[in-house]
């Protein structure tokens, strides 16, 4: 019987081994070639070789399964005359061939869709979408802030004439800068948050002026279209202030170990409001004393034209409130001053040595 030529094909998911070179009557040593290429050509051999082979058709059972992984080399020894039953062998090779083609199809086609349809939980470059929920970044929202400008007067001189070098701070937080009034008197303390109670101190101990605190808290509604509050403020010195307290009937007014509390009243148009009534709780210290235009004391238990009730010896280290009262108006607390919740009260911790200047609207 005429020896037949066999290419051995061994198939692994994606390798083919092409055993090349068989001689009639020789043994010769196939070394395989695992490419694209080569399995073409092995096809094409073993279809051949199918022509010219004769014996019973395959049976029903195909070769074993493939192995896990393809070895790094293979070598087939030619044995002897080809009979029907390696015939059928090599029929069955050639489904092989078939079935690893169509798995490579397959794949090929997988690989396709996961590139087109975006596979699990990848992002693809046709923008497929993954199966991993999106981390949506939510941003903060900005703290928005304010910058308090205004002037420092002198409150009894004739004419209300600005007071330079003024040091202005946020009092005892060193975060915010300070500033210094100019020749106009004019200041801008820069950045601070609003709808926060802020104490406003204004300093200046080389001219004497009584240091002054005006305590704040400043709305959104109150800063202008530029991001500014302005704020006017009128200092006077030690030494008018000890006269002041003197016409009011207080003789011994202690400057630097207490505290001492002015509370202003206006309309909303900043006209000063006669005729009103403010109440400080927790009692204590020396007042209220209603104040004349002239520095006096006013008769009646009432605000007169400047709008303005003083309390002098307030024990400090404490937090008081001072509510406003109007026979024929409405008052509660300046929209910009530290409140209580209500607003119908303005509140304010009395600081040693300070005059505190709390304000009051009646409308």
């Amino acid at each position: 019987m005429k020896k037949l030529c066999l290419g051995f094909l061994l198939v692994s998911f994606l390798s083919i081994v092409w055993v090349q070179g068989c001689s009639q009557g020789n043994n010769q040593e196939a070394t395989t070639e695992v490419t694209a290429e080569a399995a073409t050509e092995t096809t094409n051999n073993t279809e051949a070789t199918k022509e010219t082979a004769t014996g019973p058709e395959p049976g029903p059972e195909a070769g074993p399964e493939p192995g896990p992984e393809p070895g790094p080399e293979a070598t087939l020894e030619d044995g002897p005359e080809a009979t029907p039953e390696e015939a059928t062998s090599s029929e069955v090779s050639d489904e092989t061939v078939a079935e690893a083609e169509a798995v490579e199809e397959t794949t090929d086609e997988a690989s396709d869709e996961m590139l087109t349809d975006g596979g699990a939980g990848e992002t693809t470059t046709d923008g497929g979408a993954s199966d991993s929920p999106a981390q949506e970044t939510v941003p903060e929202a900005p703290v928005k802030t304010f910058n308090f400008t205004g002037a420092v007067f002198d409150f009894f001189a004739s004419g209300n004439p600005p007071i330079k070098d003024v040091k202005v701070c946020v009092h005892q937080q060193s975060q915010y800068a300070c500033a210094t009034t100019d020749a106009s008197g004019k200041f801008t303390l820069y950045k601070l948050p609003h709808d926060t109670d802020l104490n406003i101190s204004f300093v200046n101990t080389q001219k004497q002026l009584m240091p002054l605190i005006v305590p704040l808290n400043v709305p959104v509604s109150e800063i202008d279209g530029n991001g500014n509050y302005n704020h006017r403020v009128g200092l006077l010195s030690e030494q008018v202030a000890k006269l002041v307290a003197l016409s009011m009937g207080v003789a011994n007014v202690d400057l630097t170990g207490k505290a001492h509390i002015v509370a202003d009243i206006h309309d909303k148009q900043l006209n000063t409001i006669q005729g009103a009534t403010v109440t400080m709780t927790p009692t204590g210290g020396d007042g209220p004393h209603y104040l004349t235009a002239t520095g006096t004391k006013n008769p009646k238990q009432e605000t007169s034209q400047p709008g303005i009730a003083v309390y002098f010896n307030v024990p400090p280290g404490k937090t008081y409130s001072v509510t406003y009262k109007h026979t024929s108006k409405s008052c509660k607390a300046w929209p910009s001053t530290v409140r209580n919740t209500t607003s119908s009260a303005a509140q304010f911790e009395a600081f040693k040595g300070f005059l505190i200047v709390t304000s009051g609207l009646c409308q």
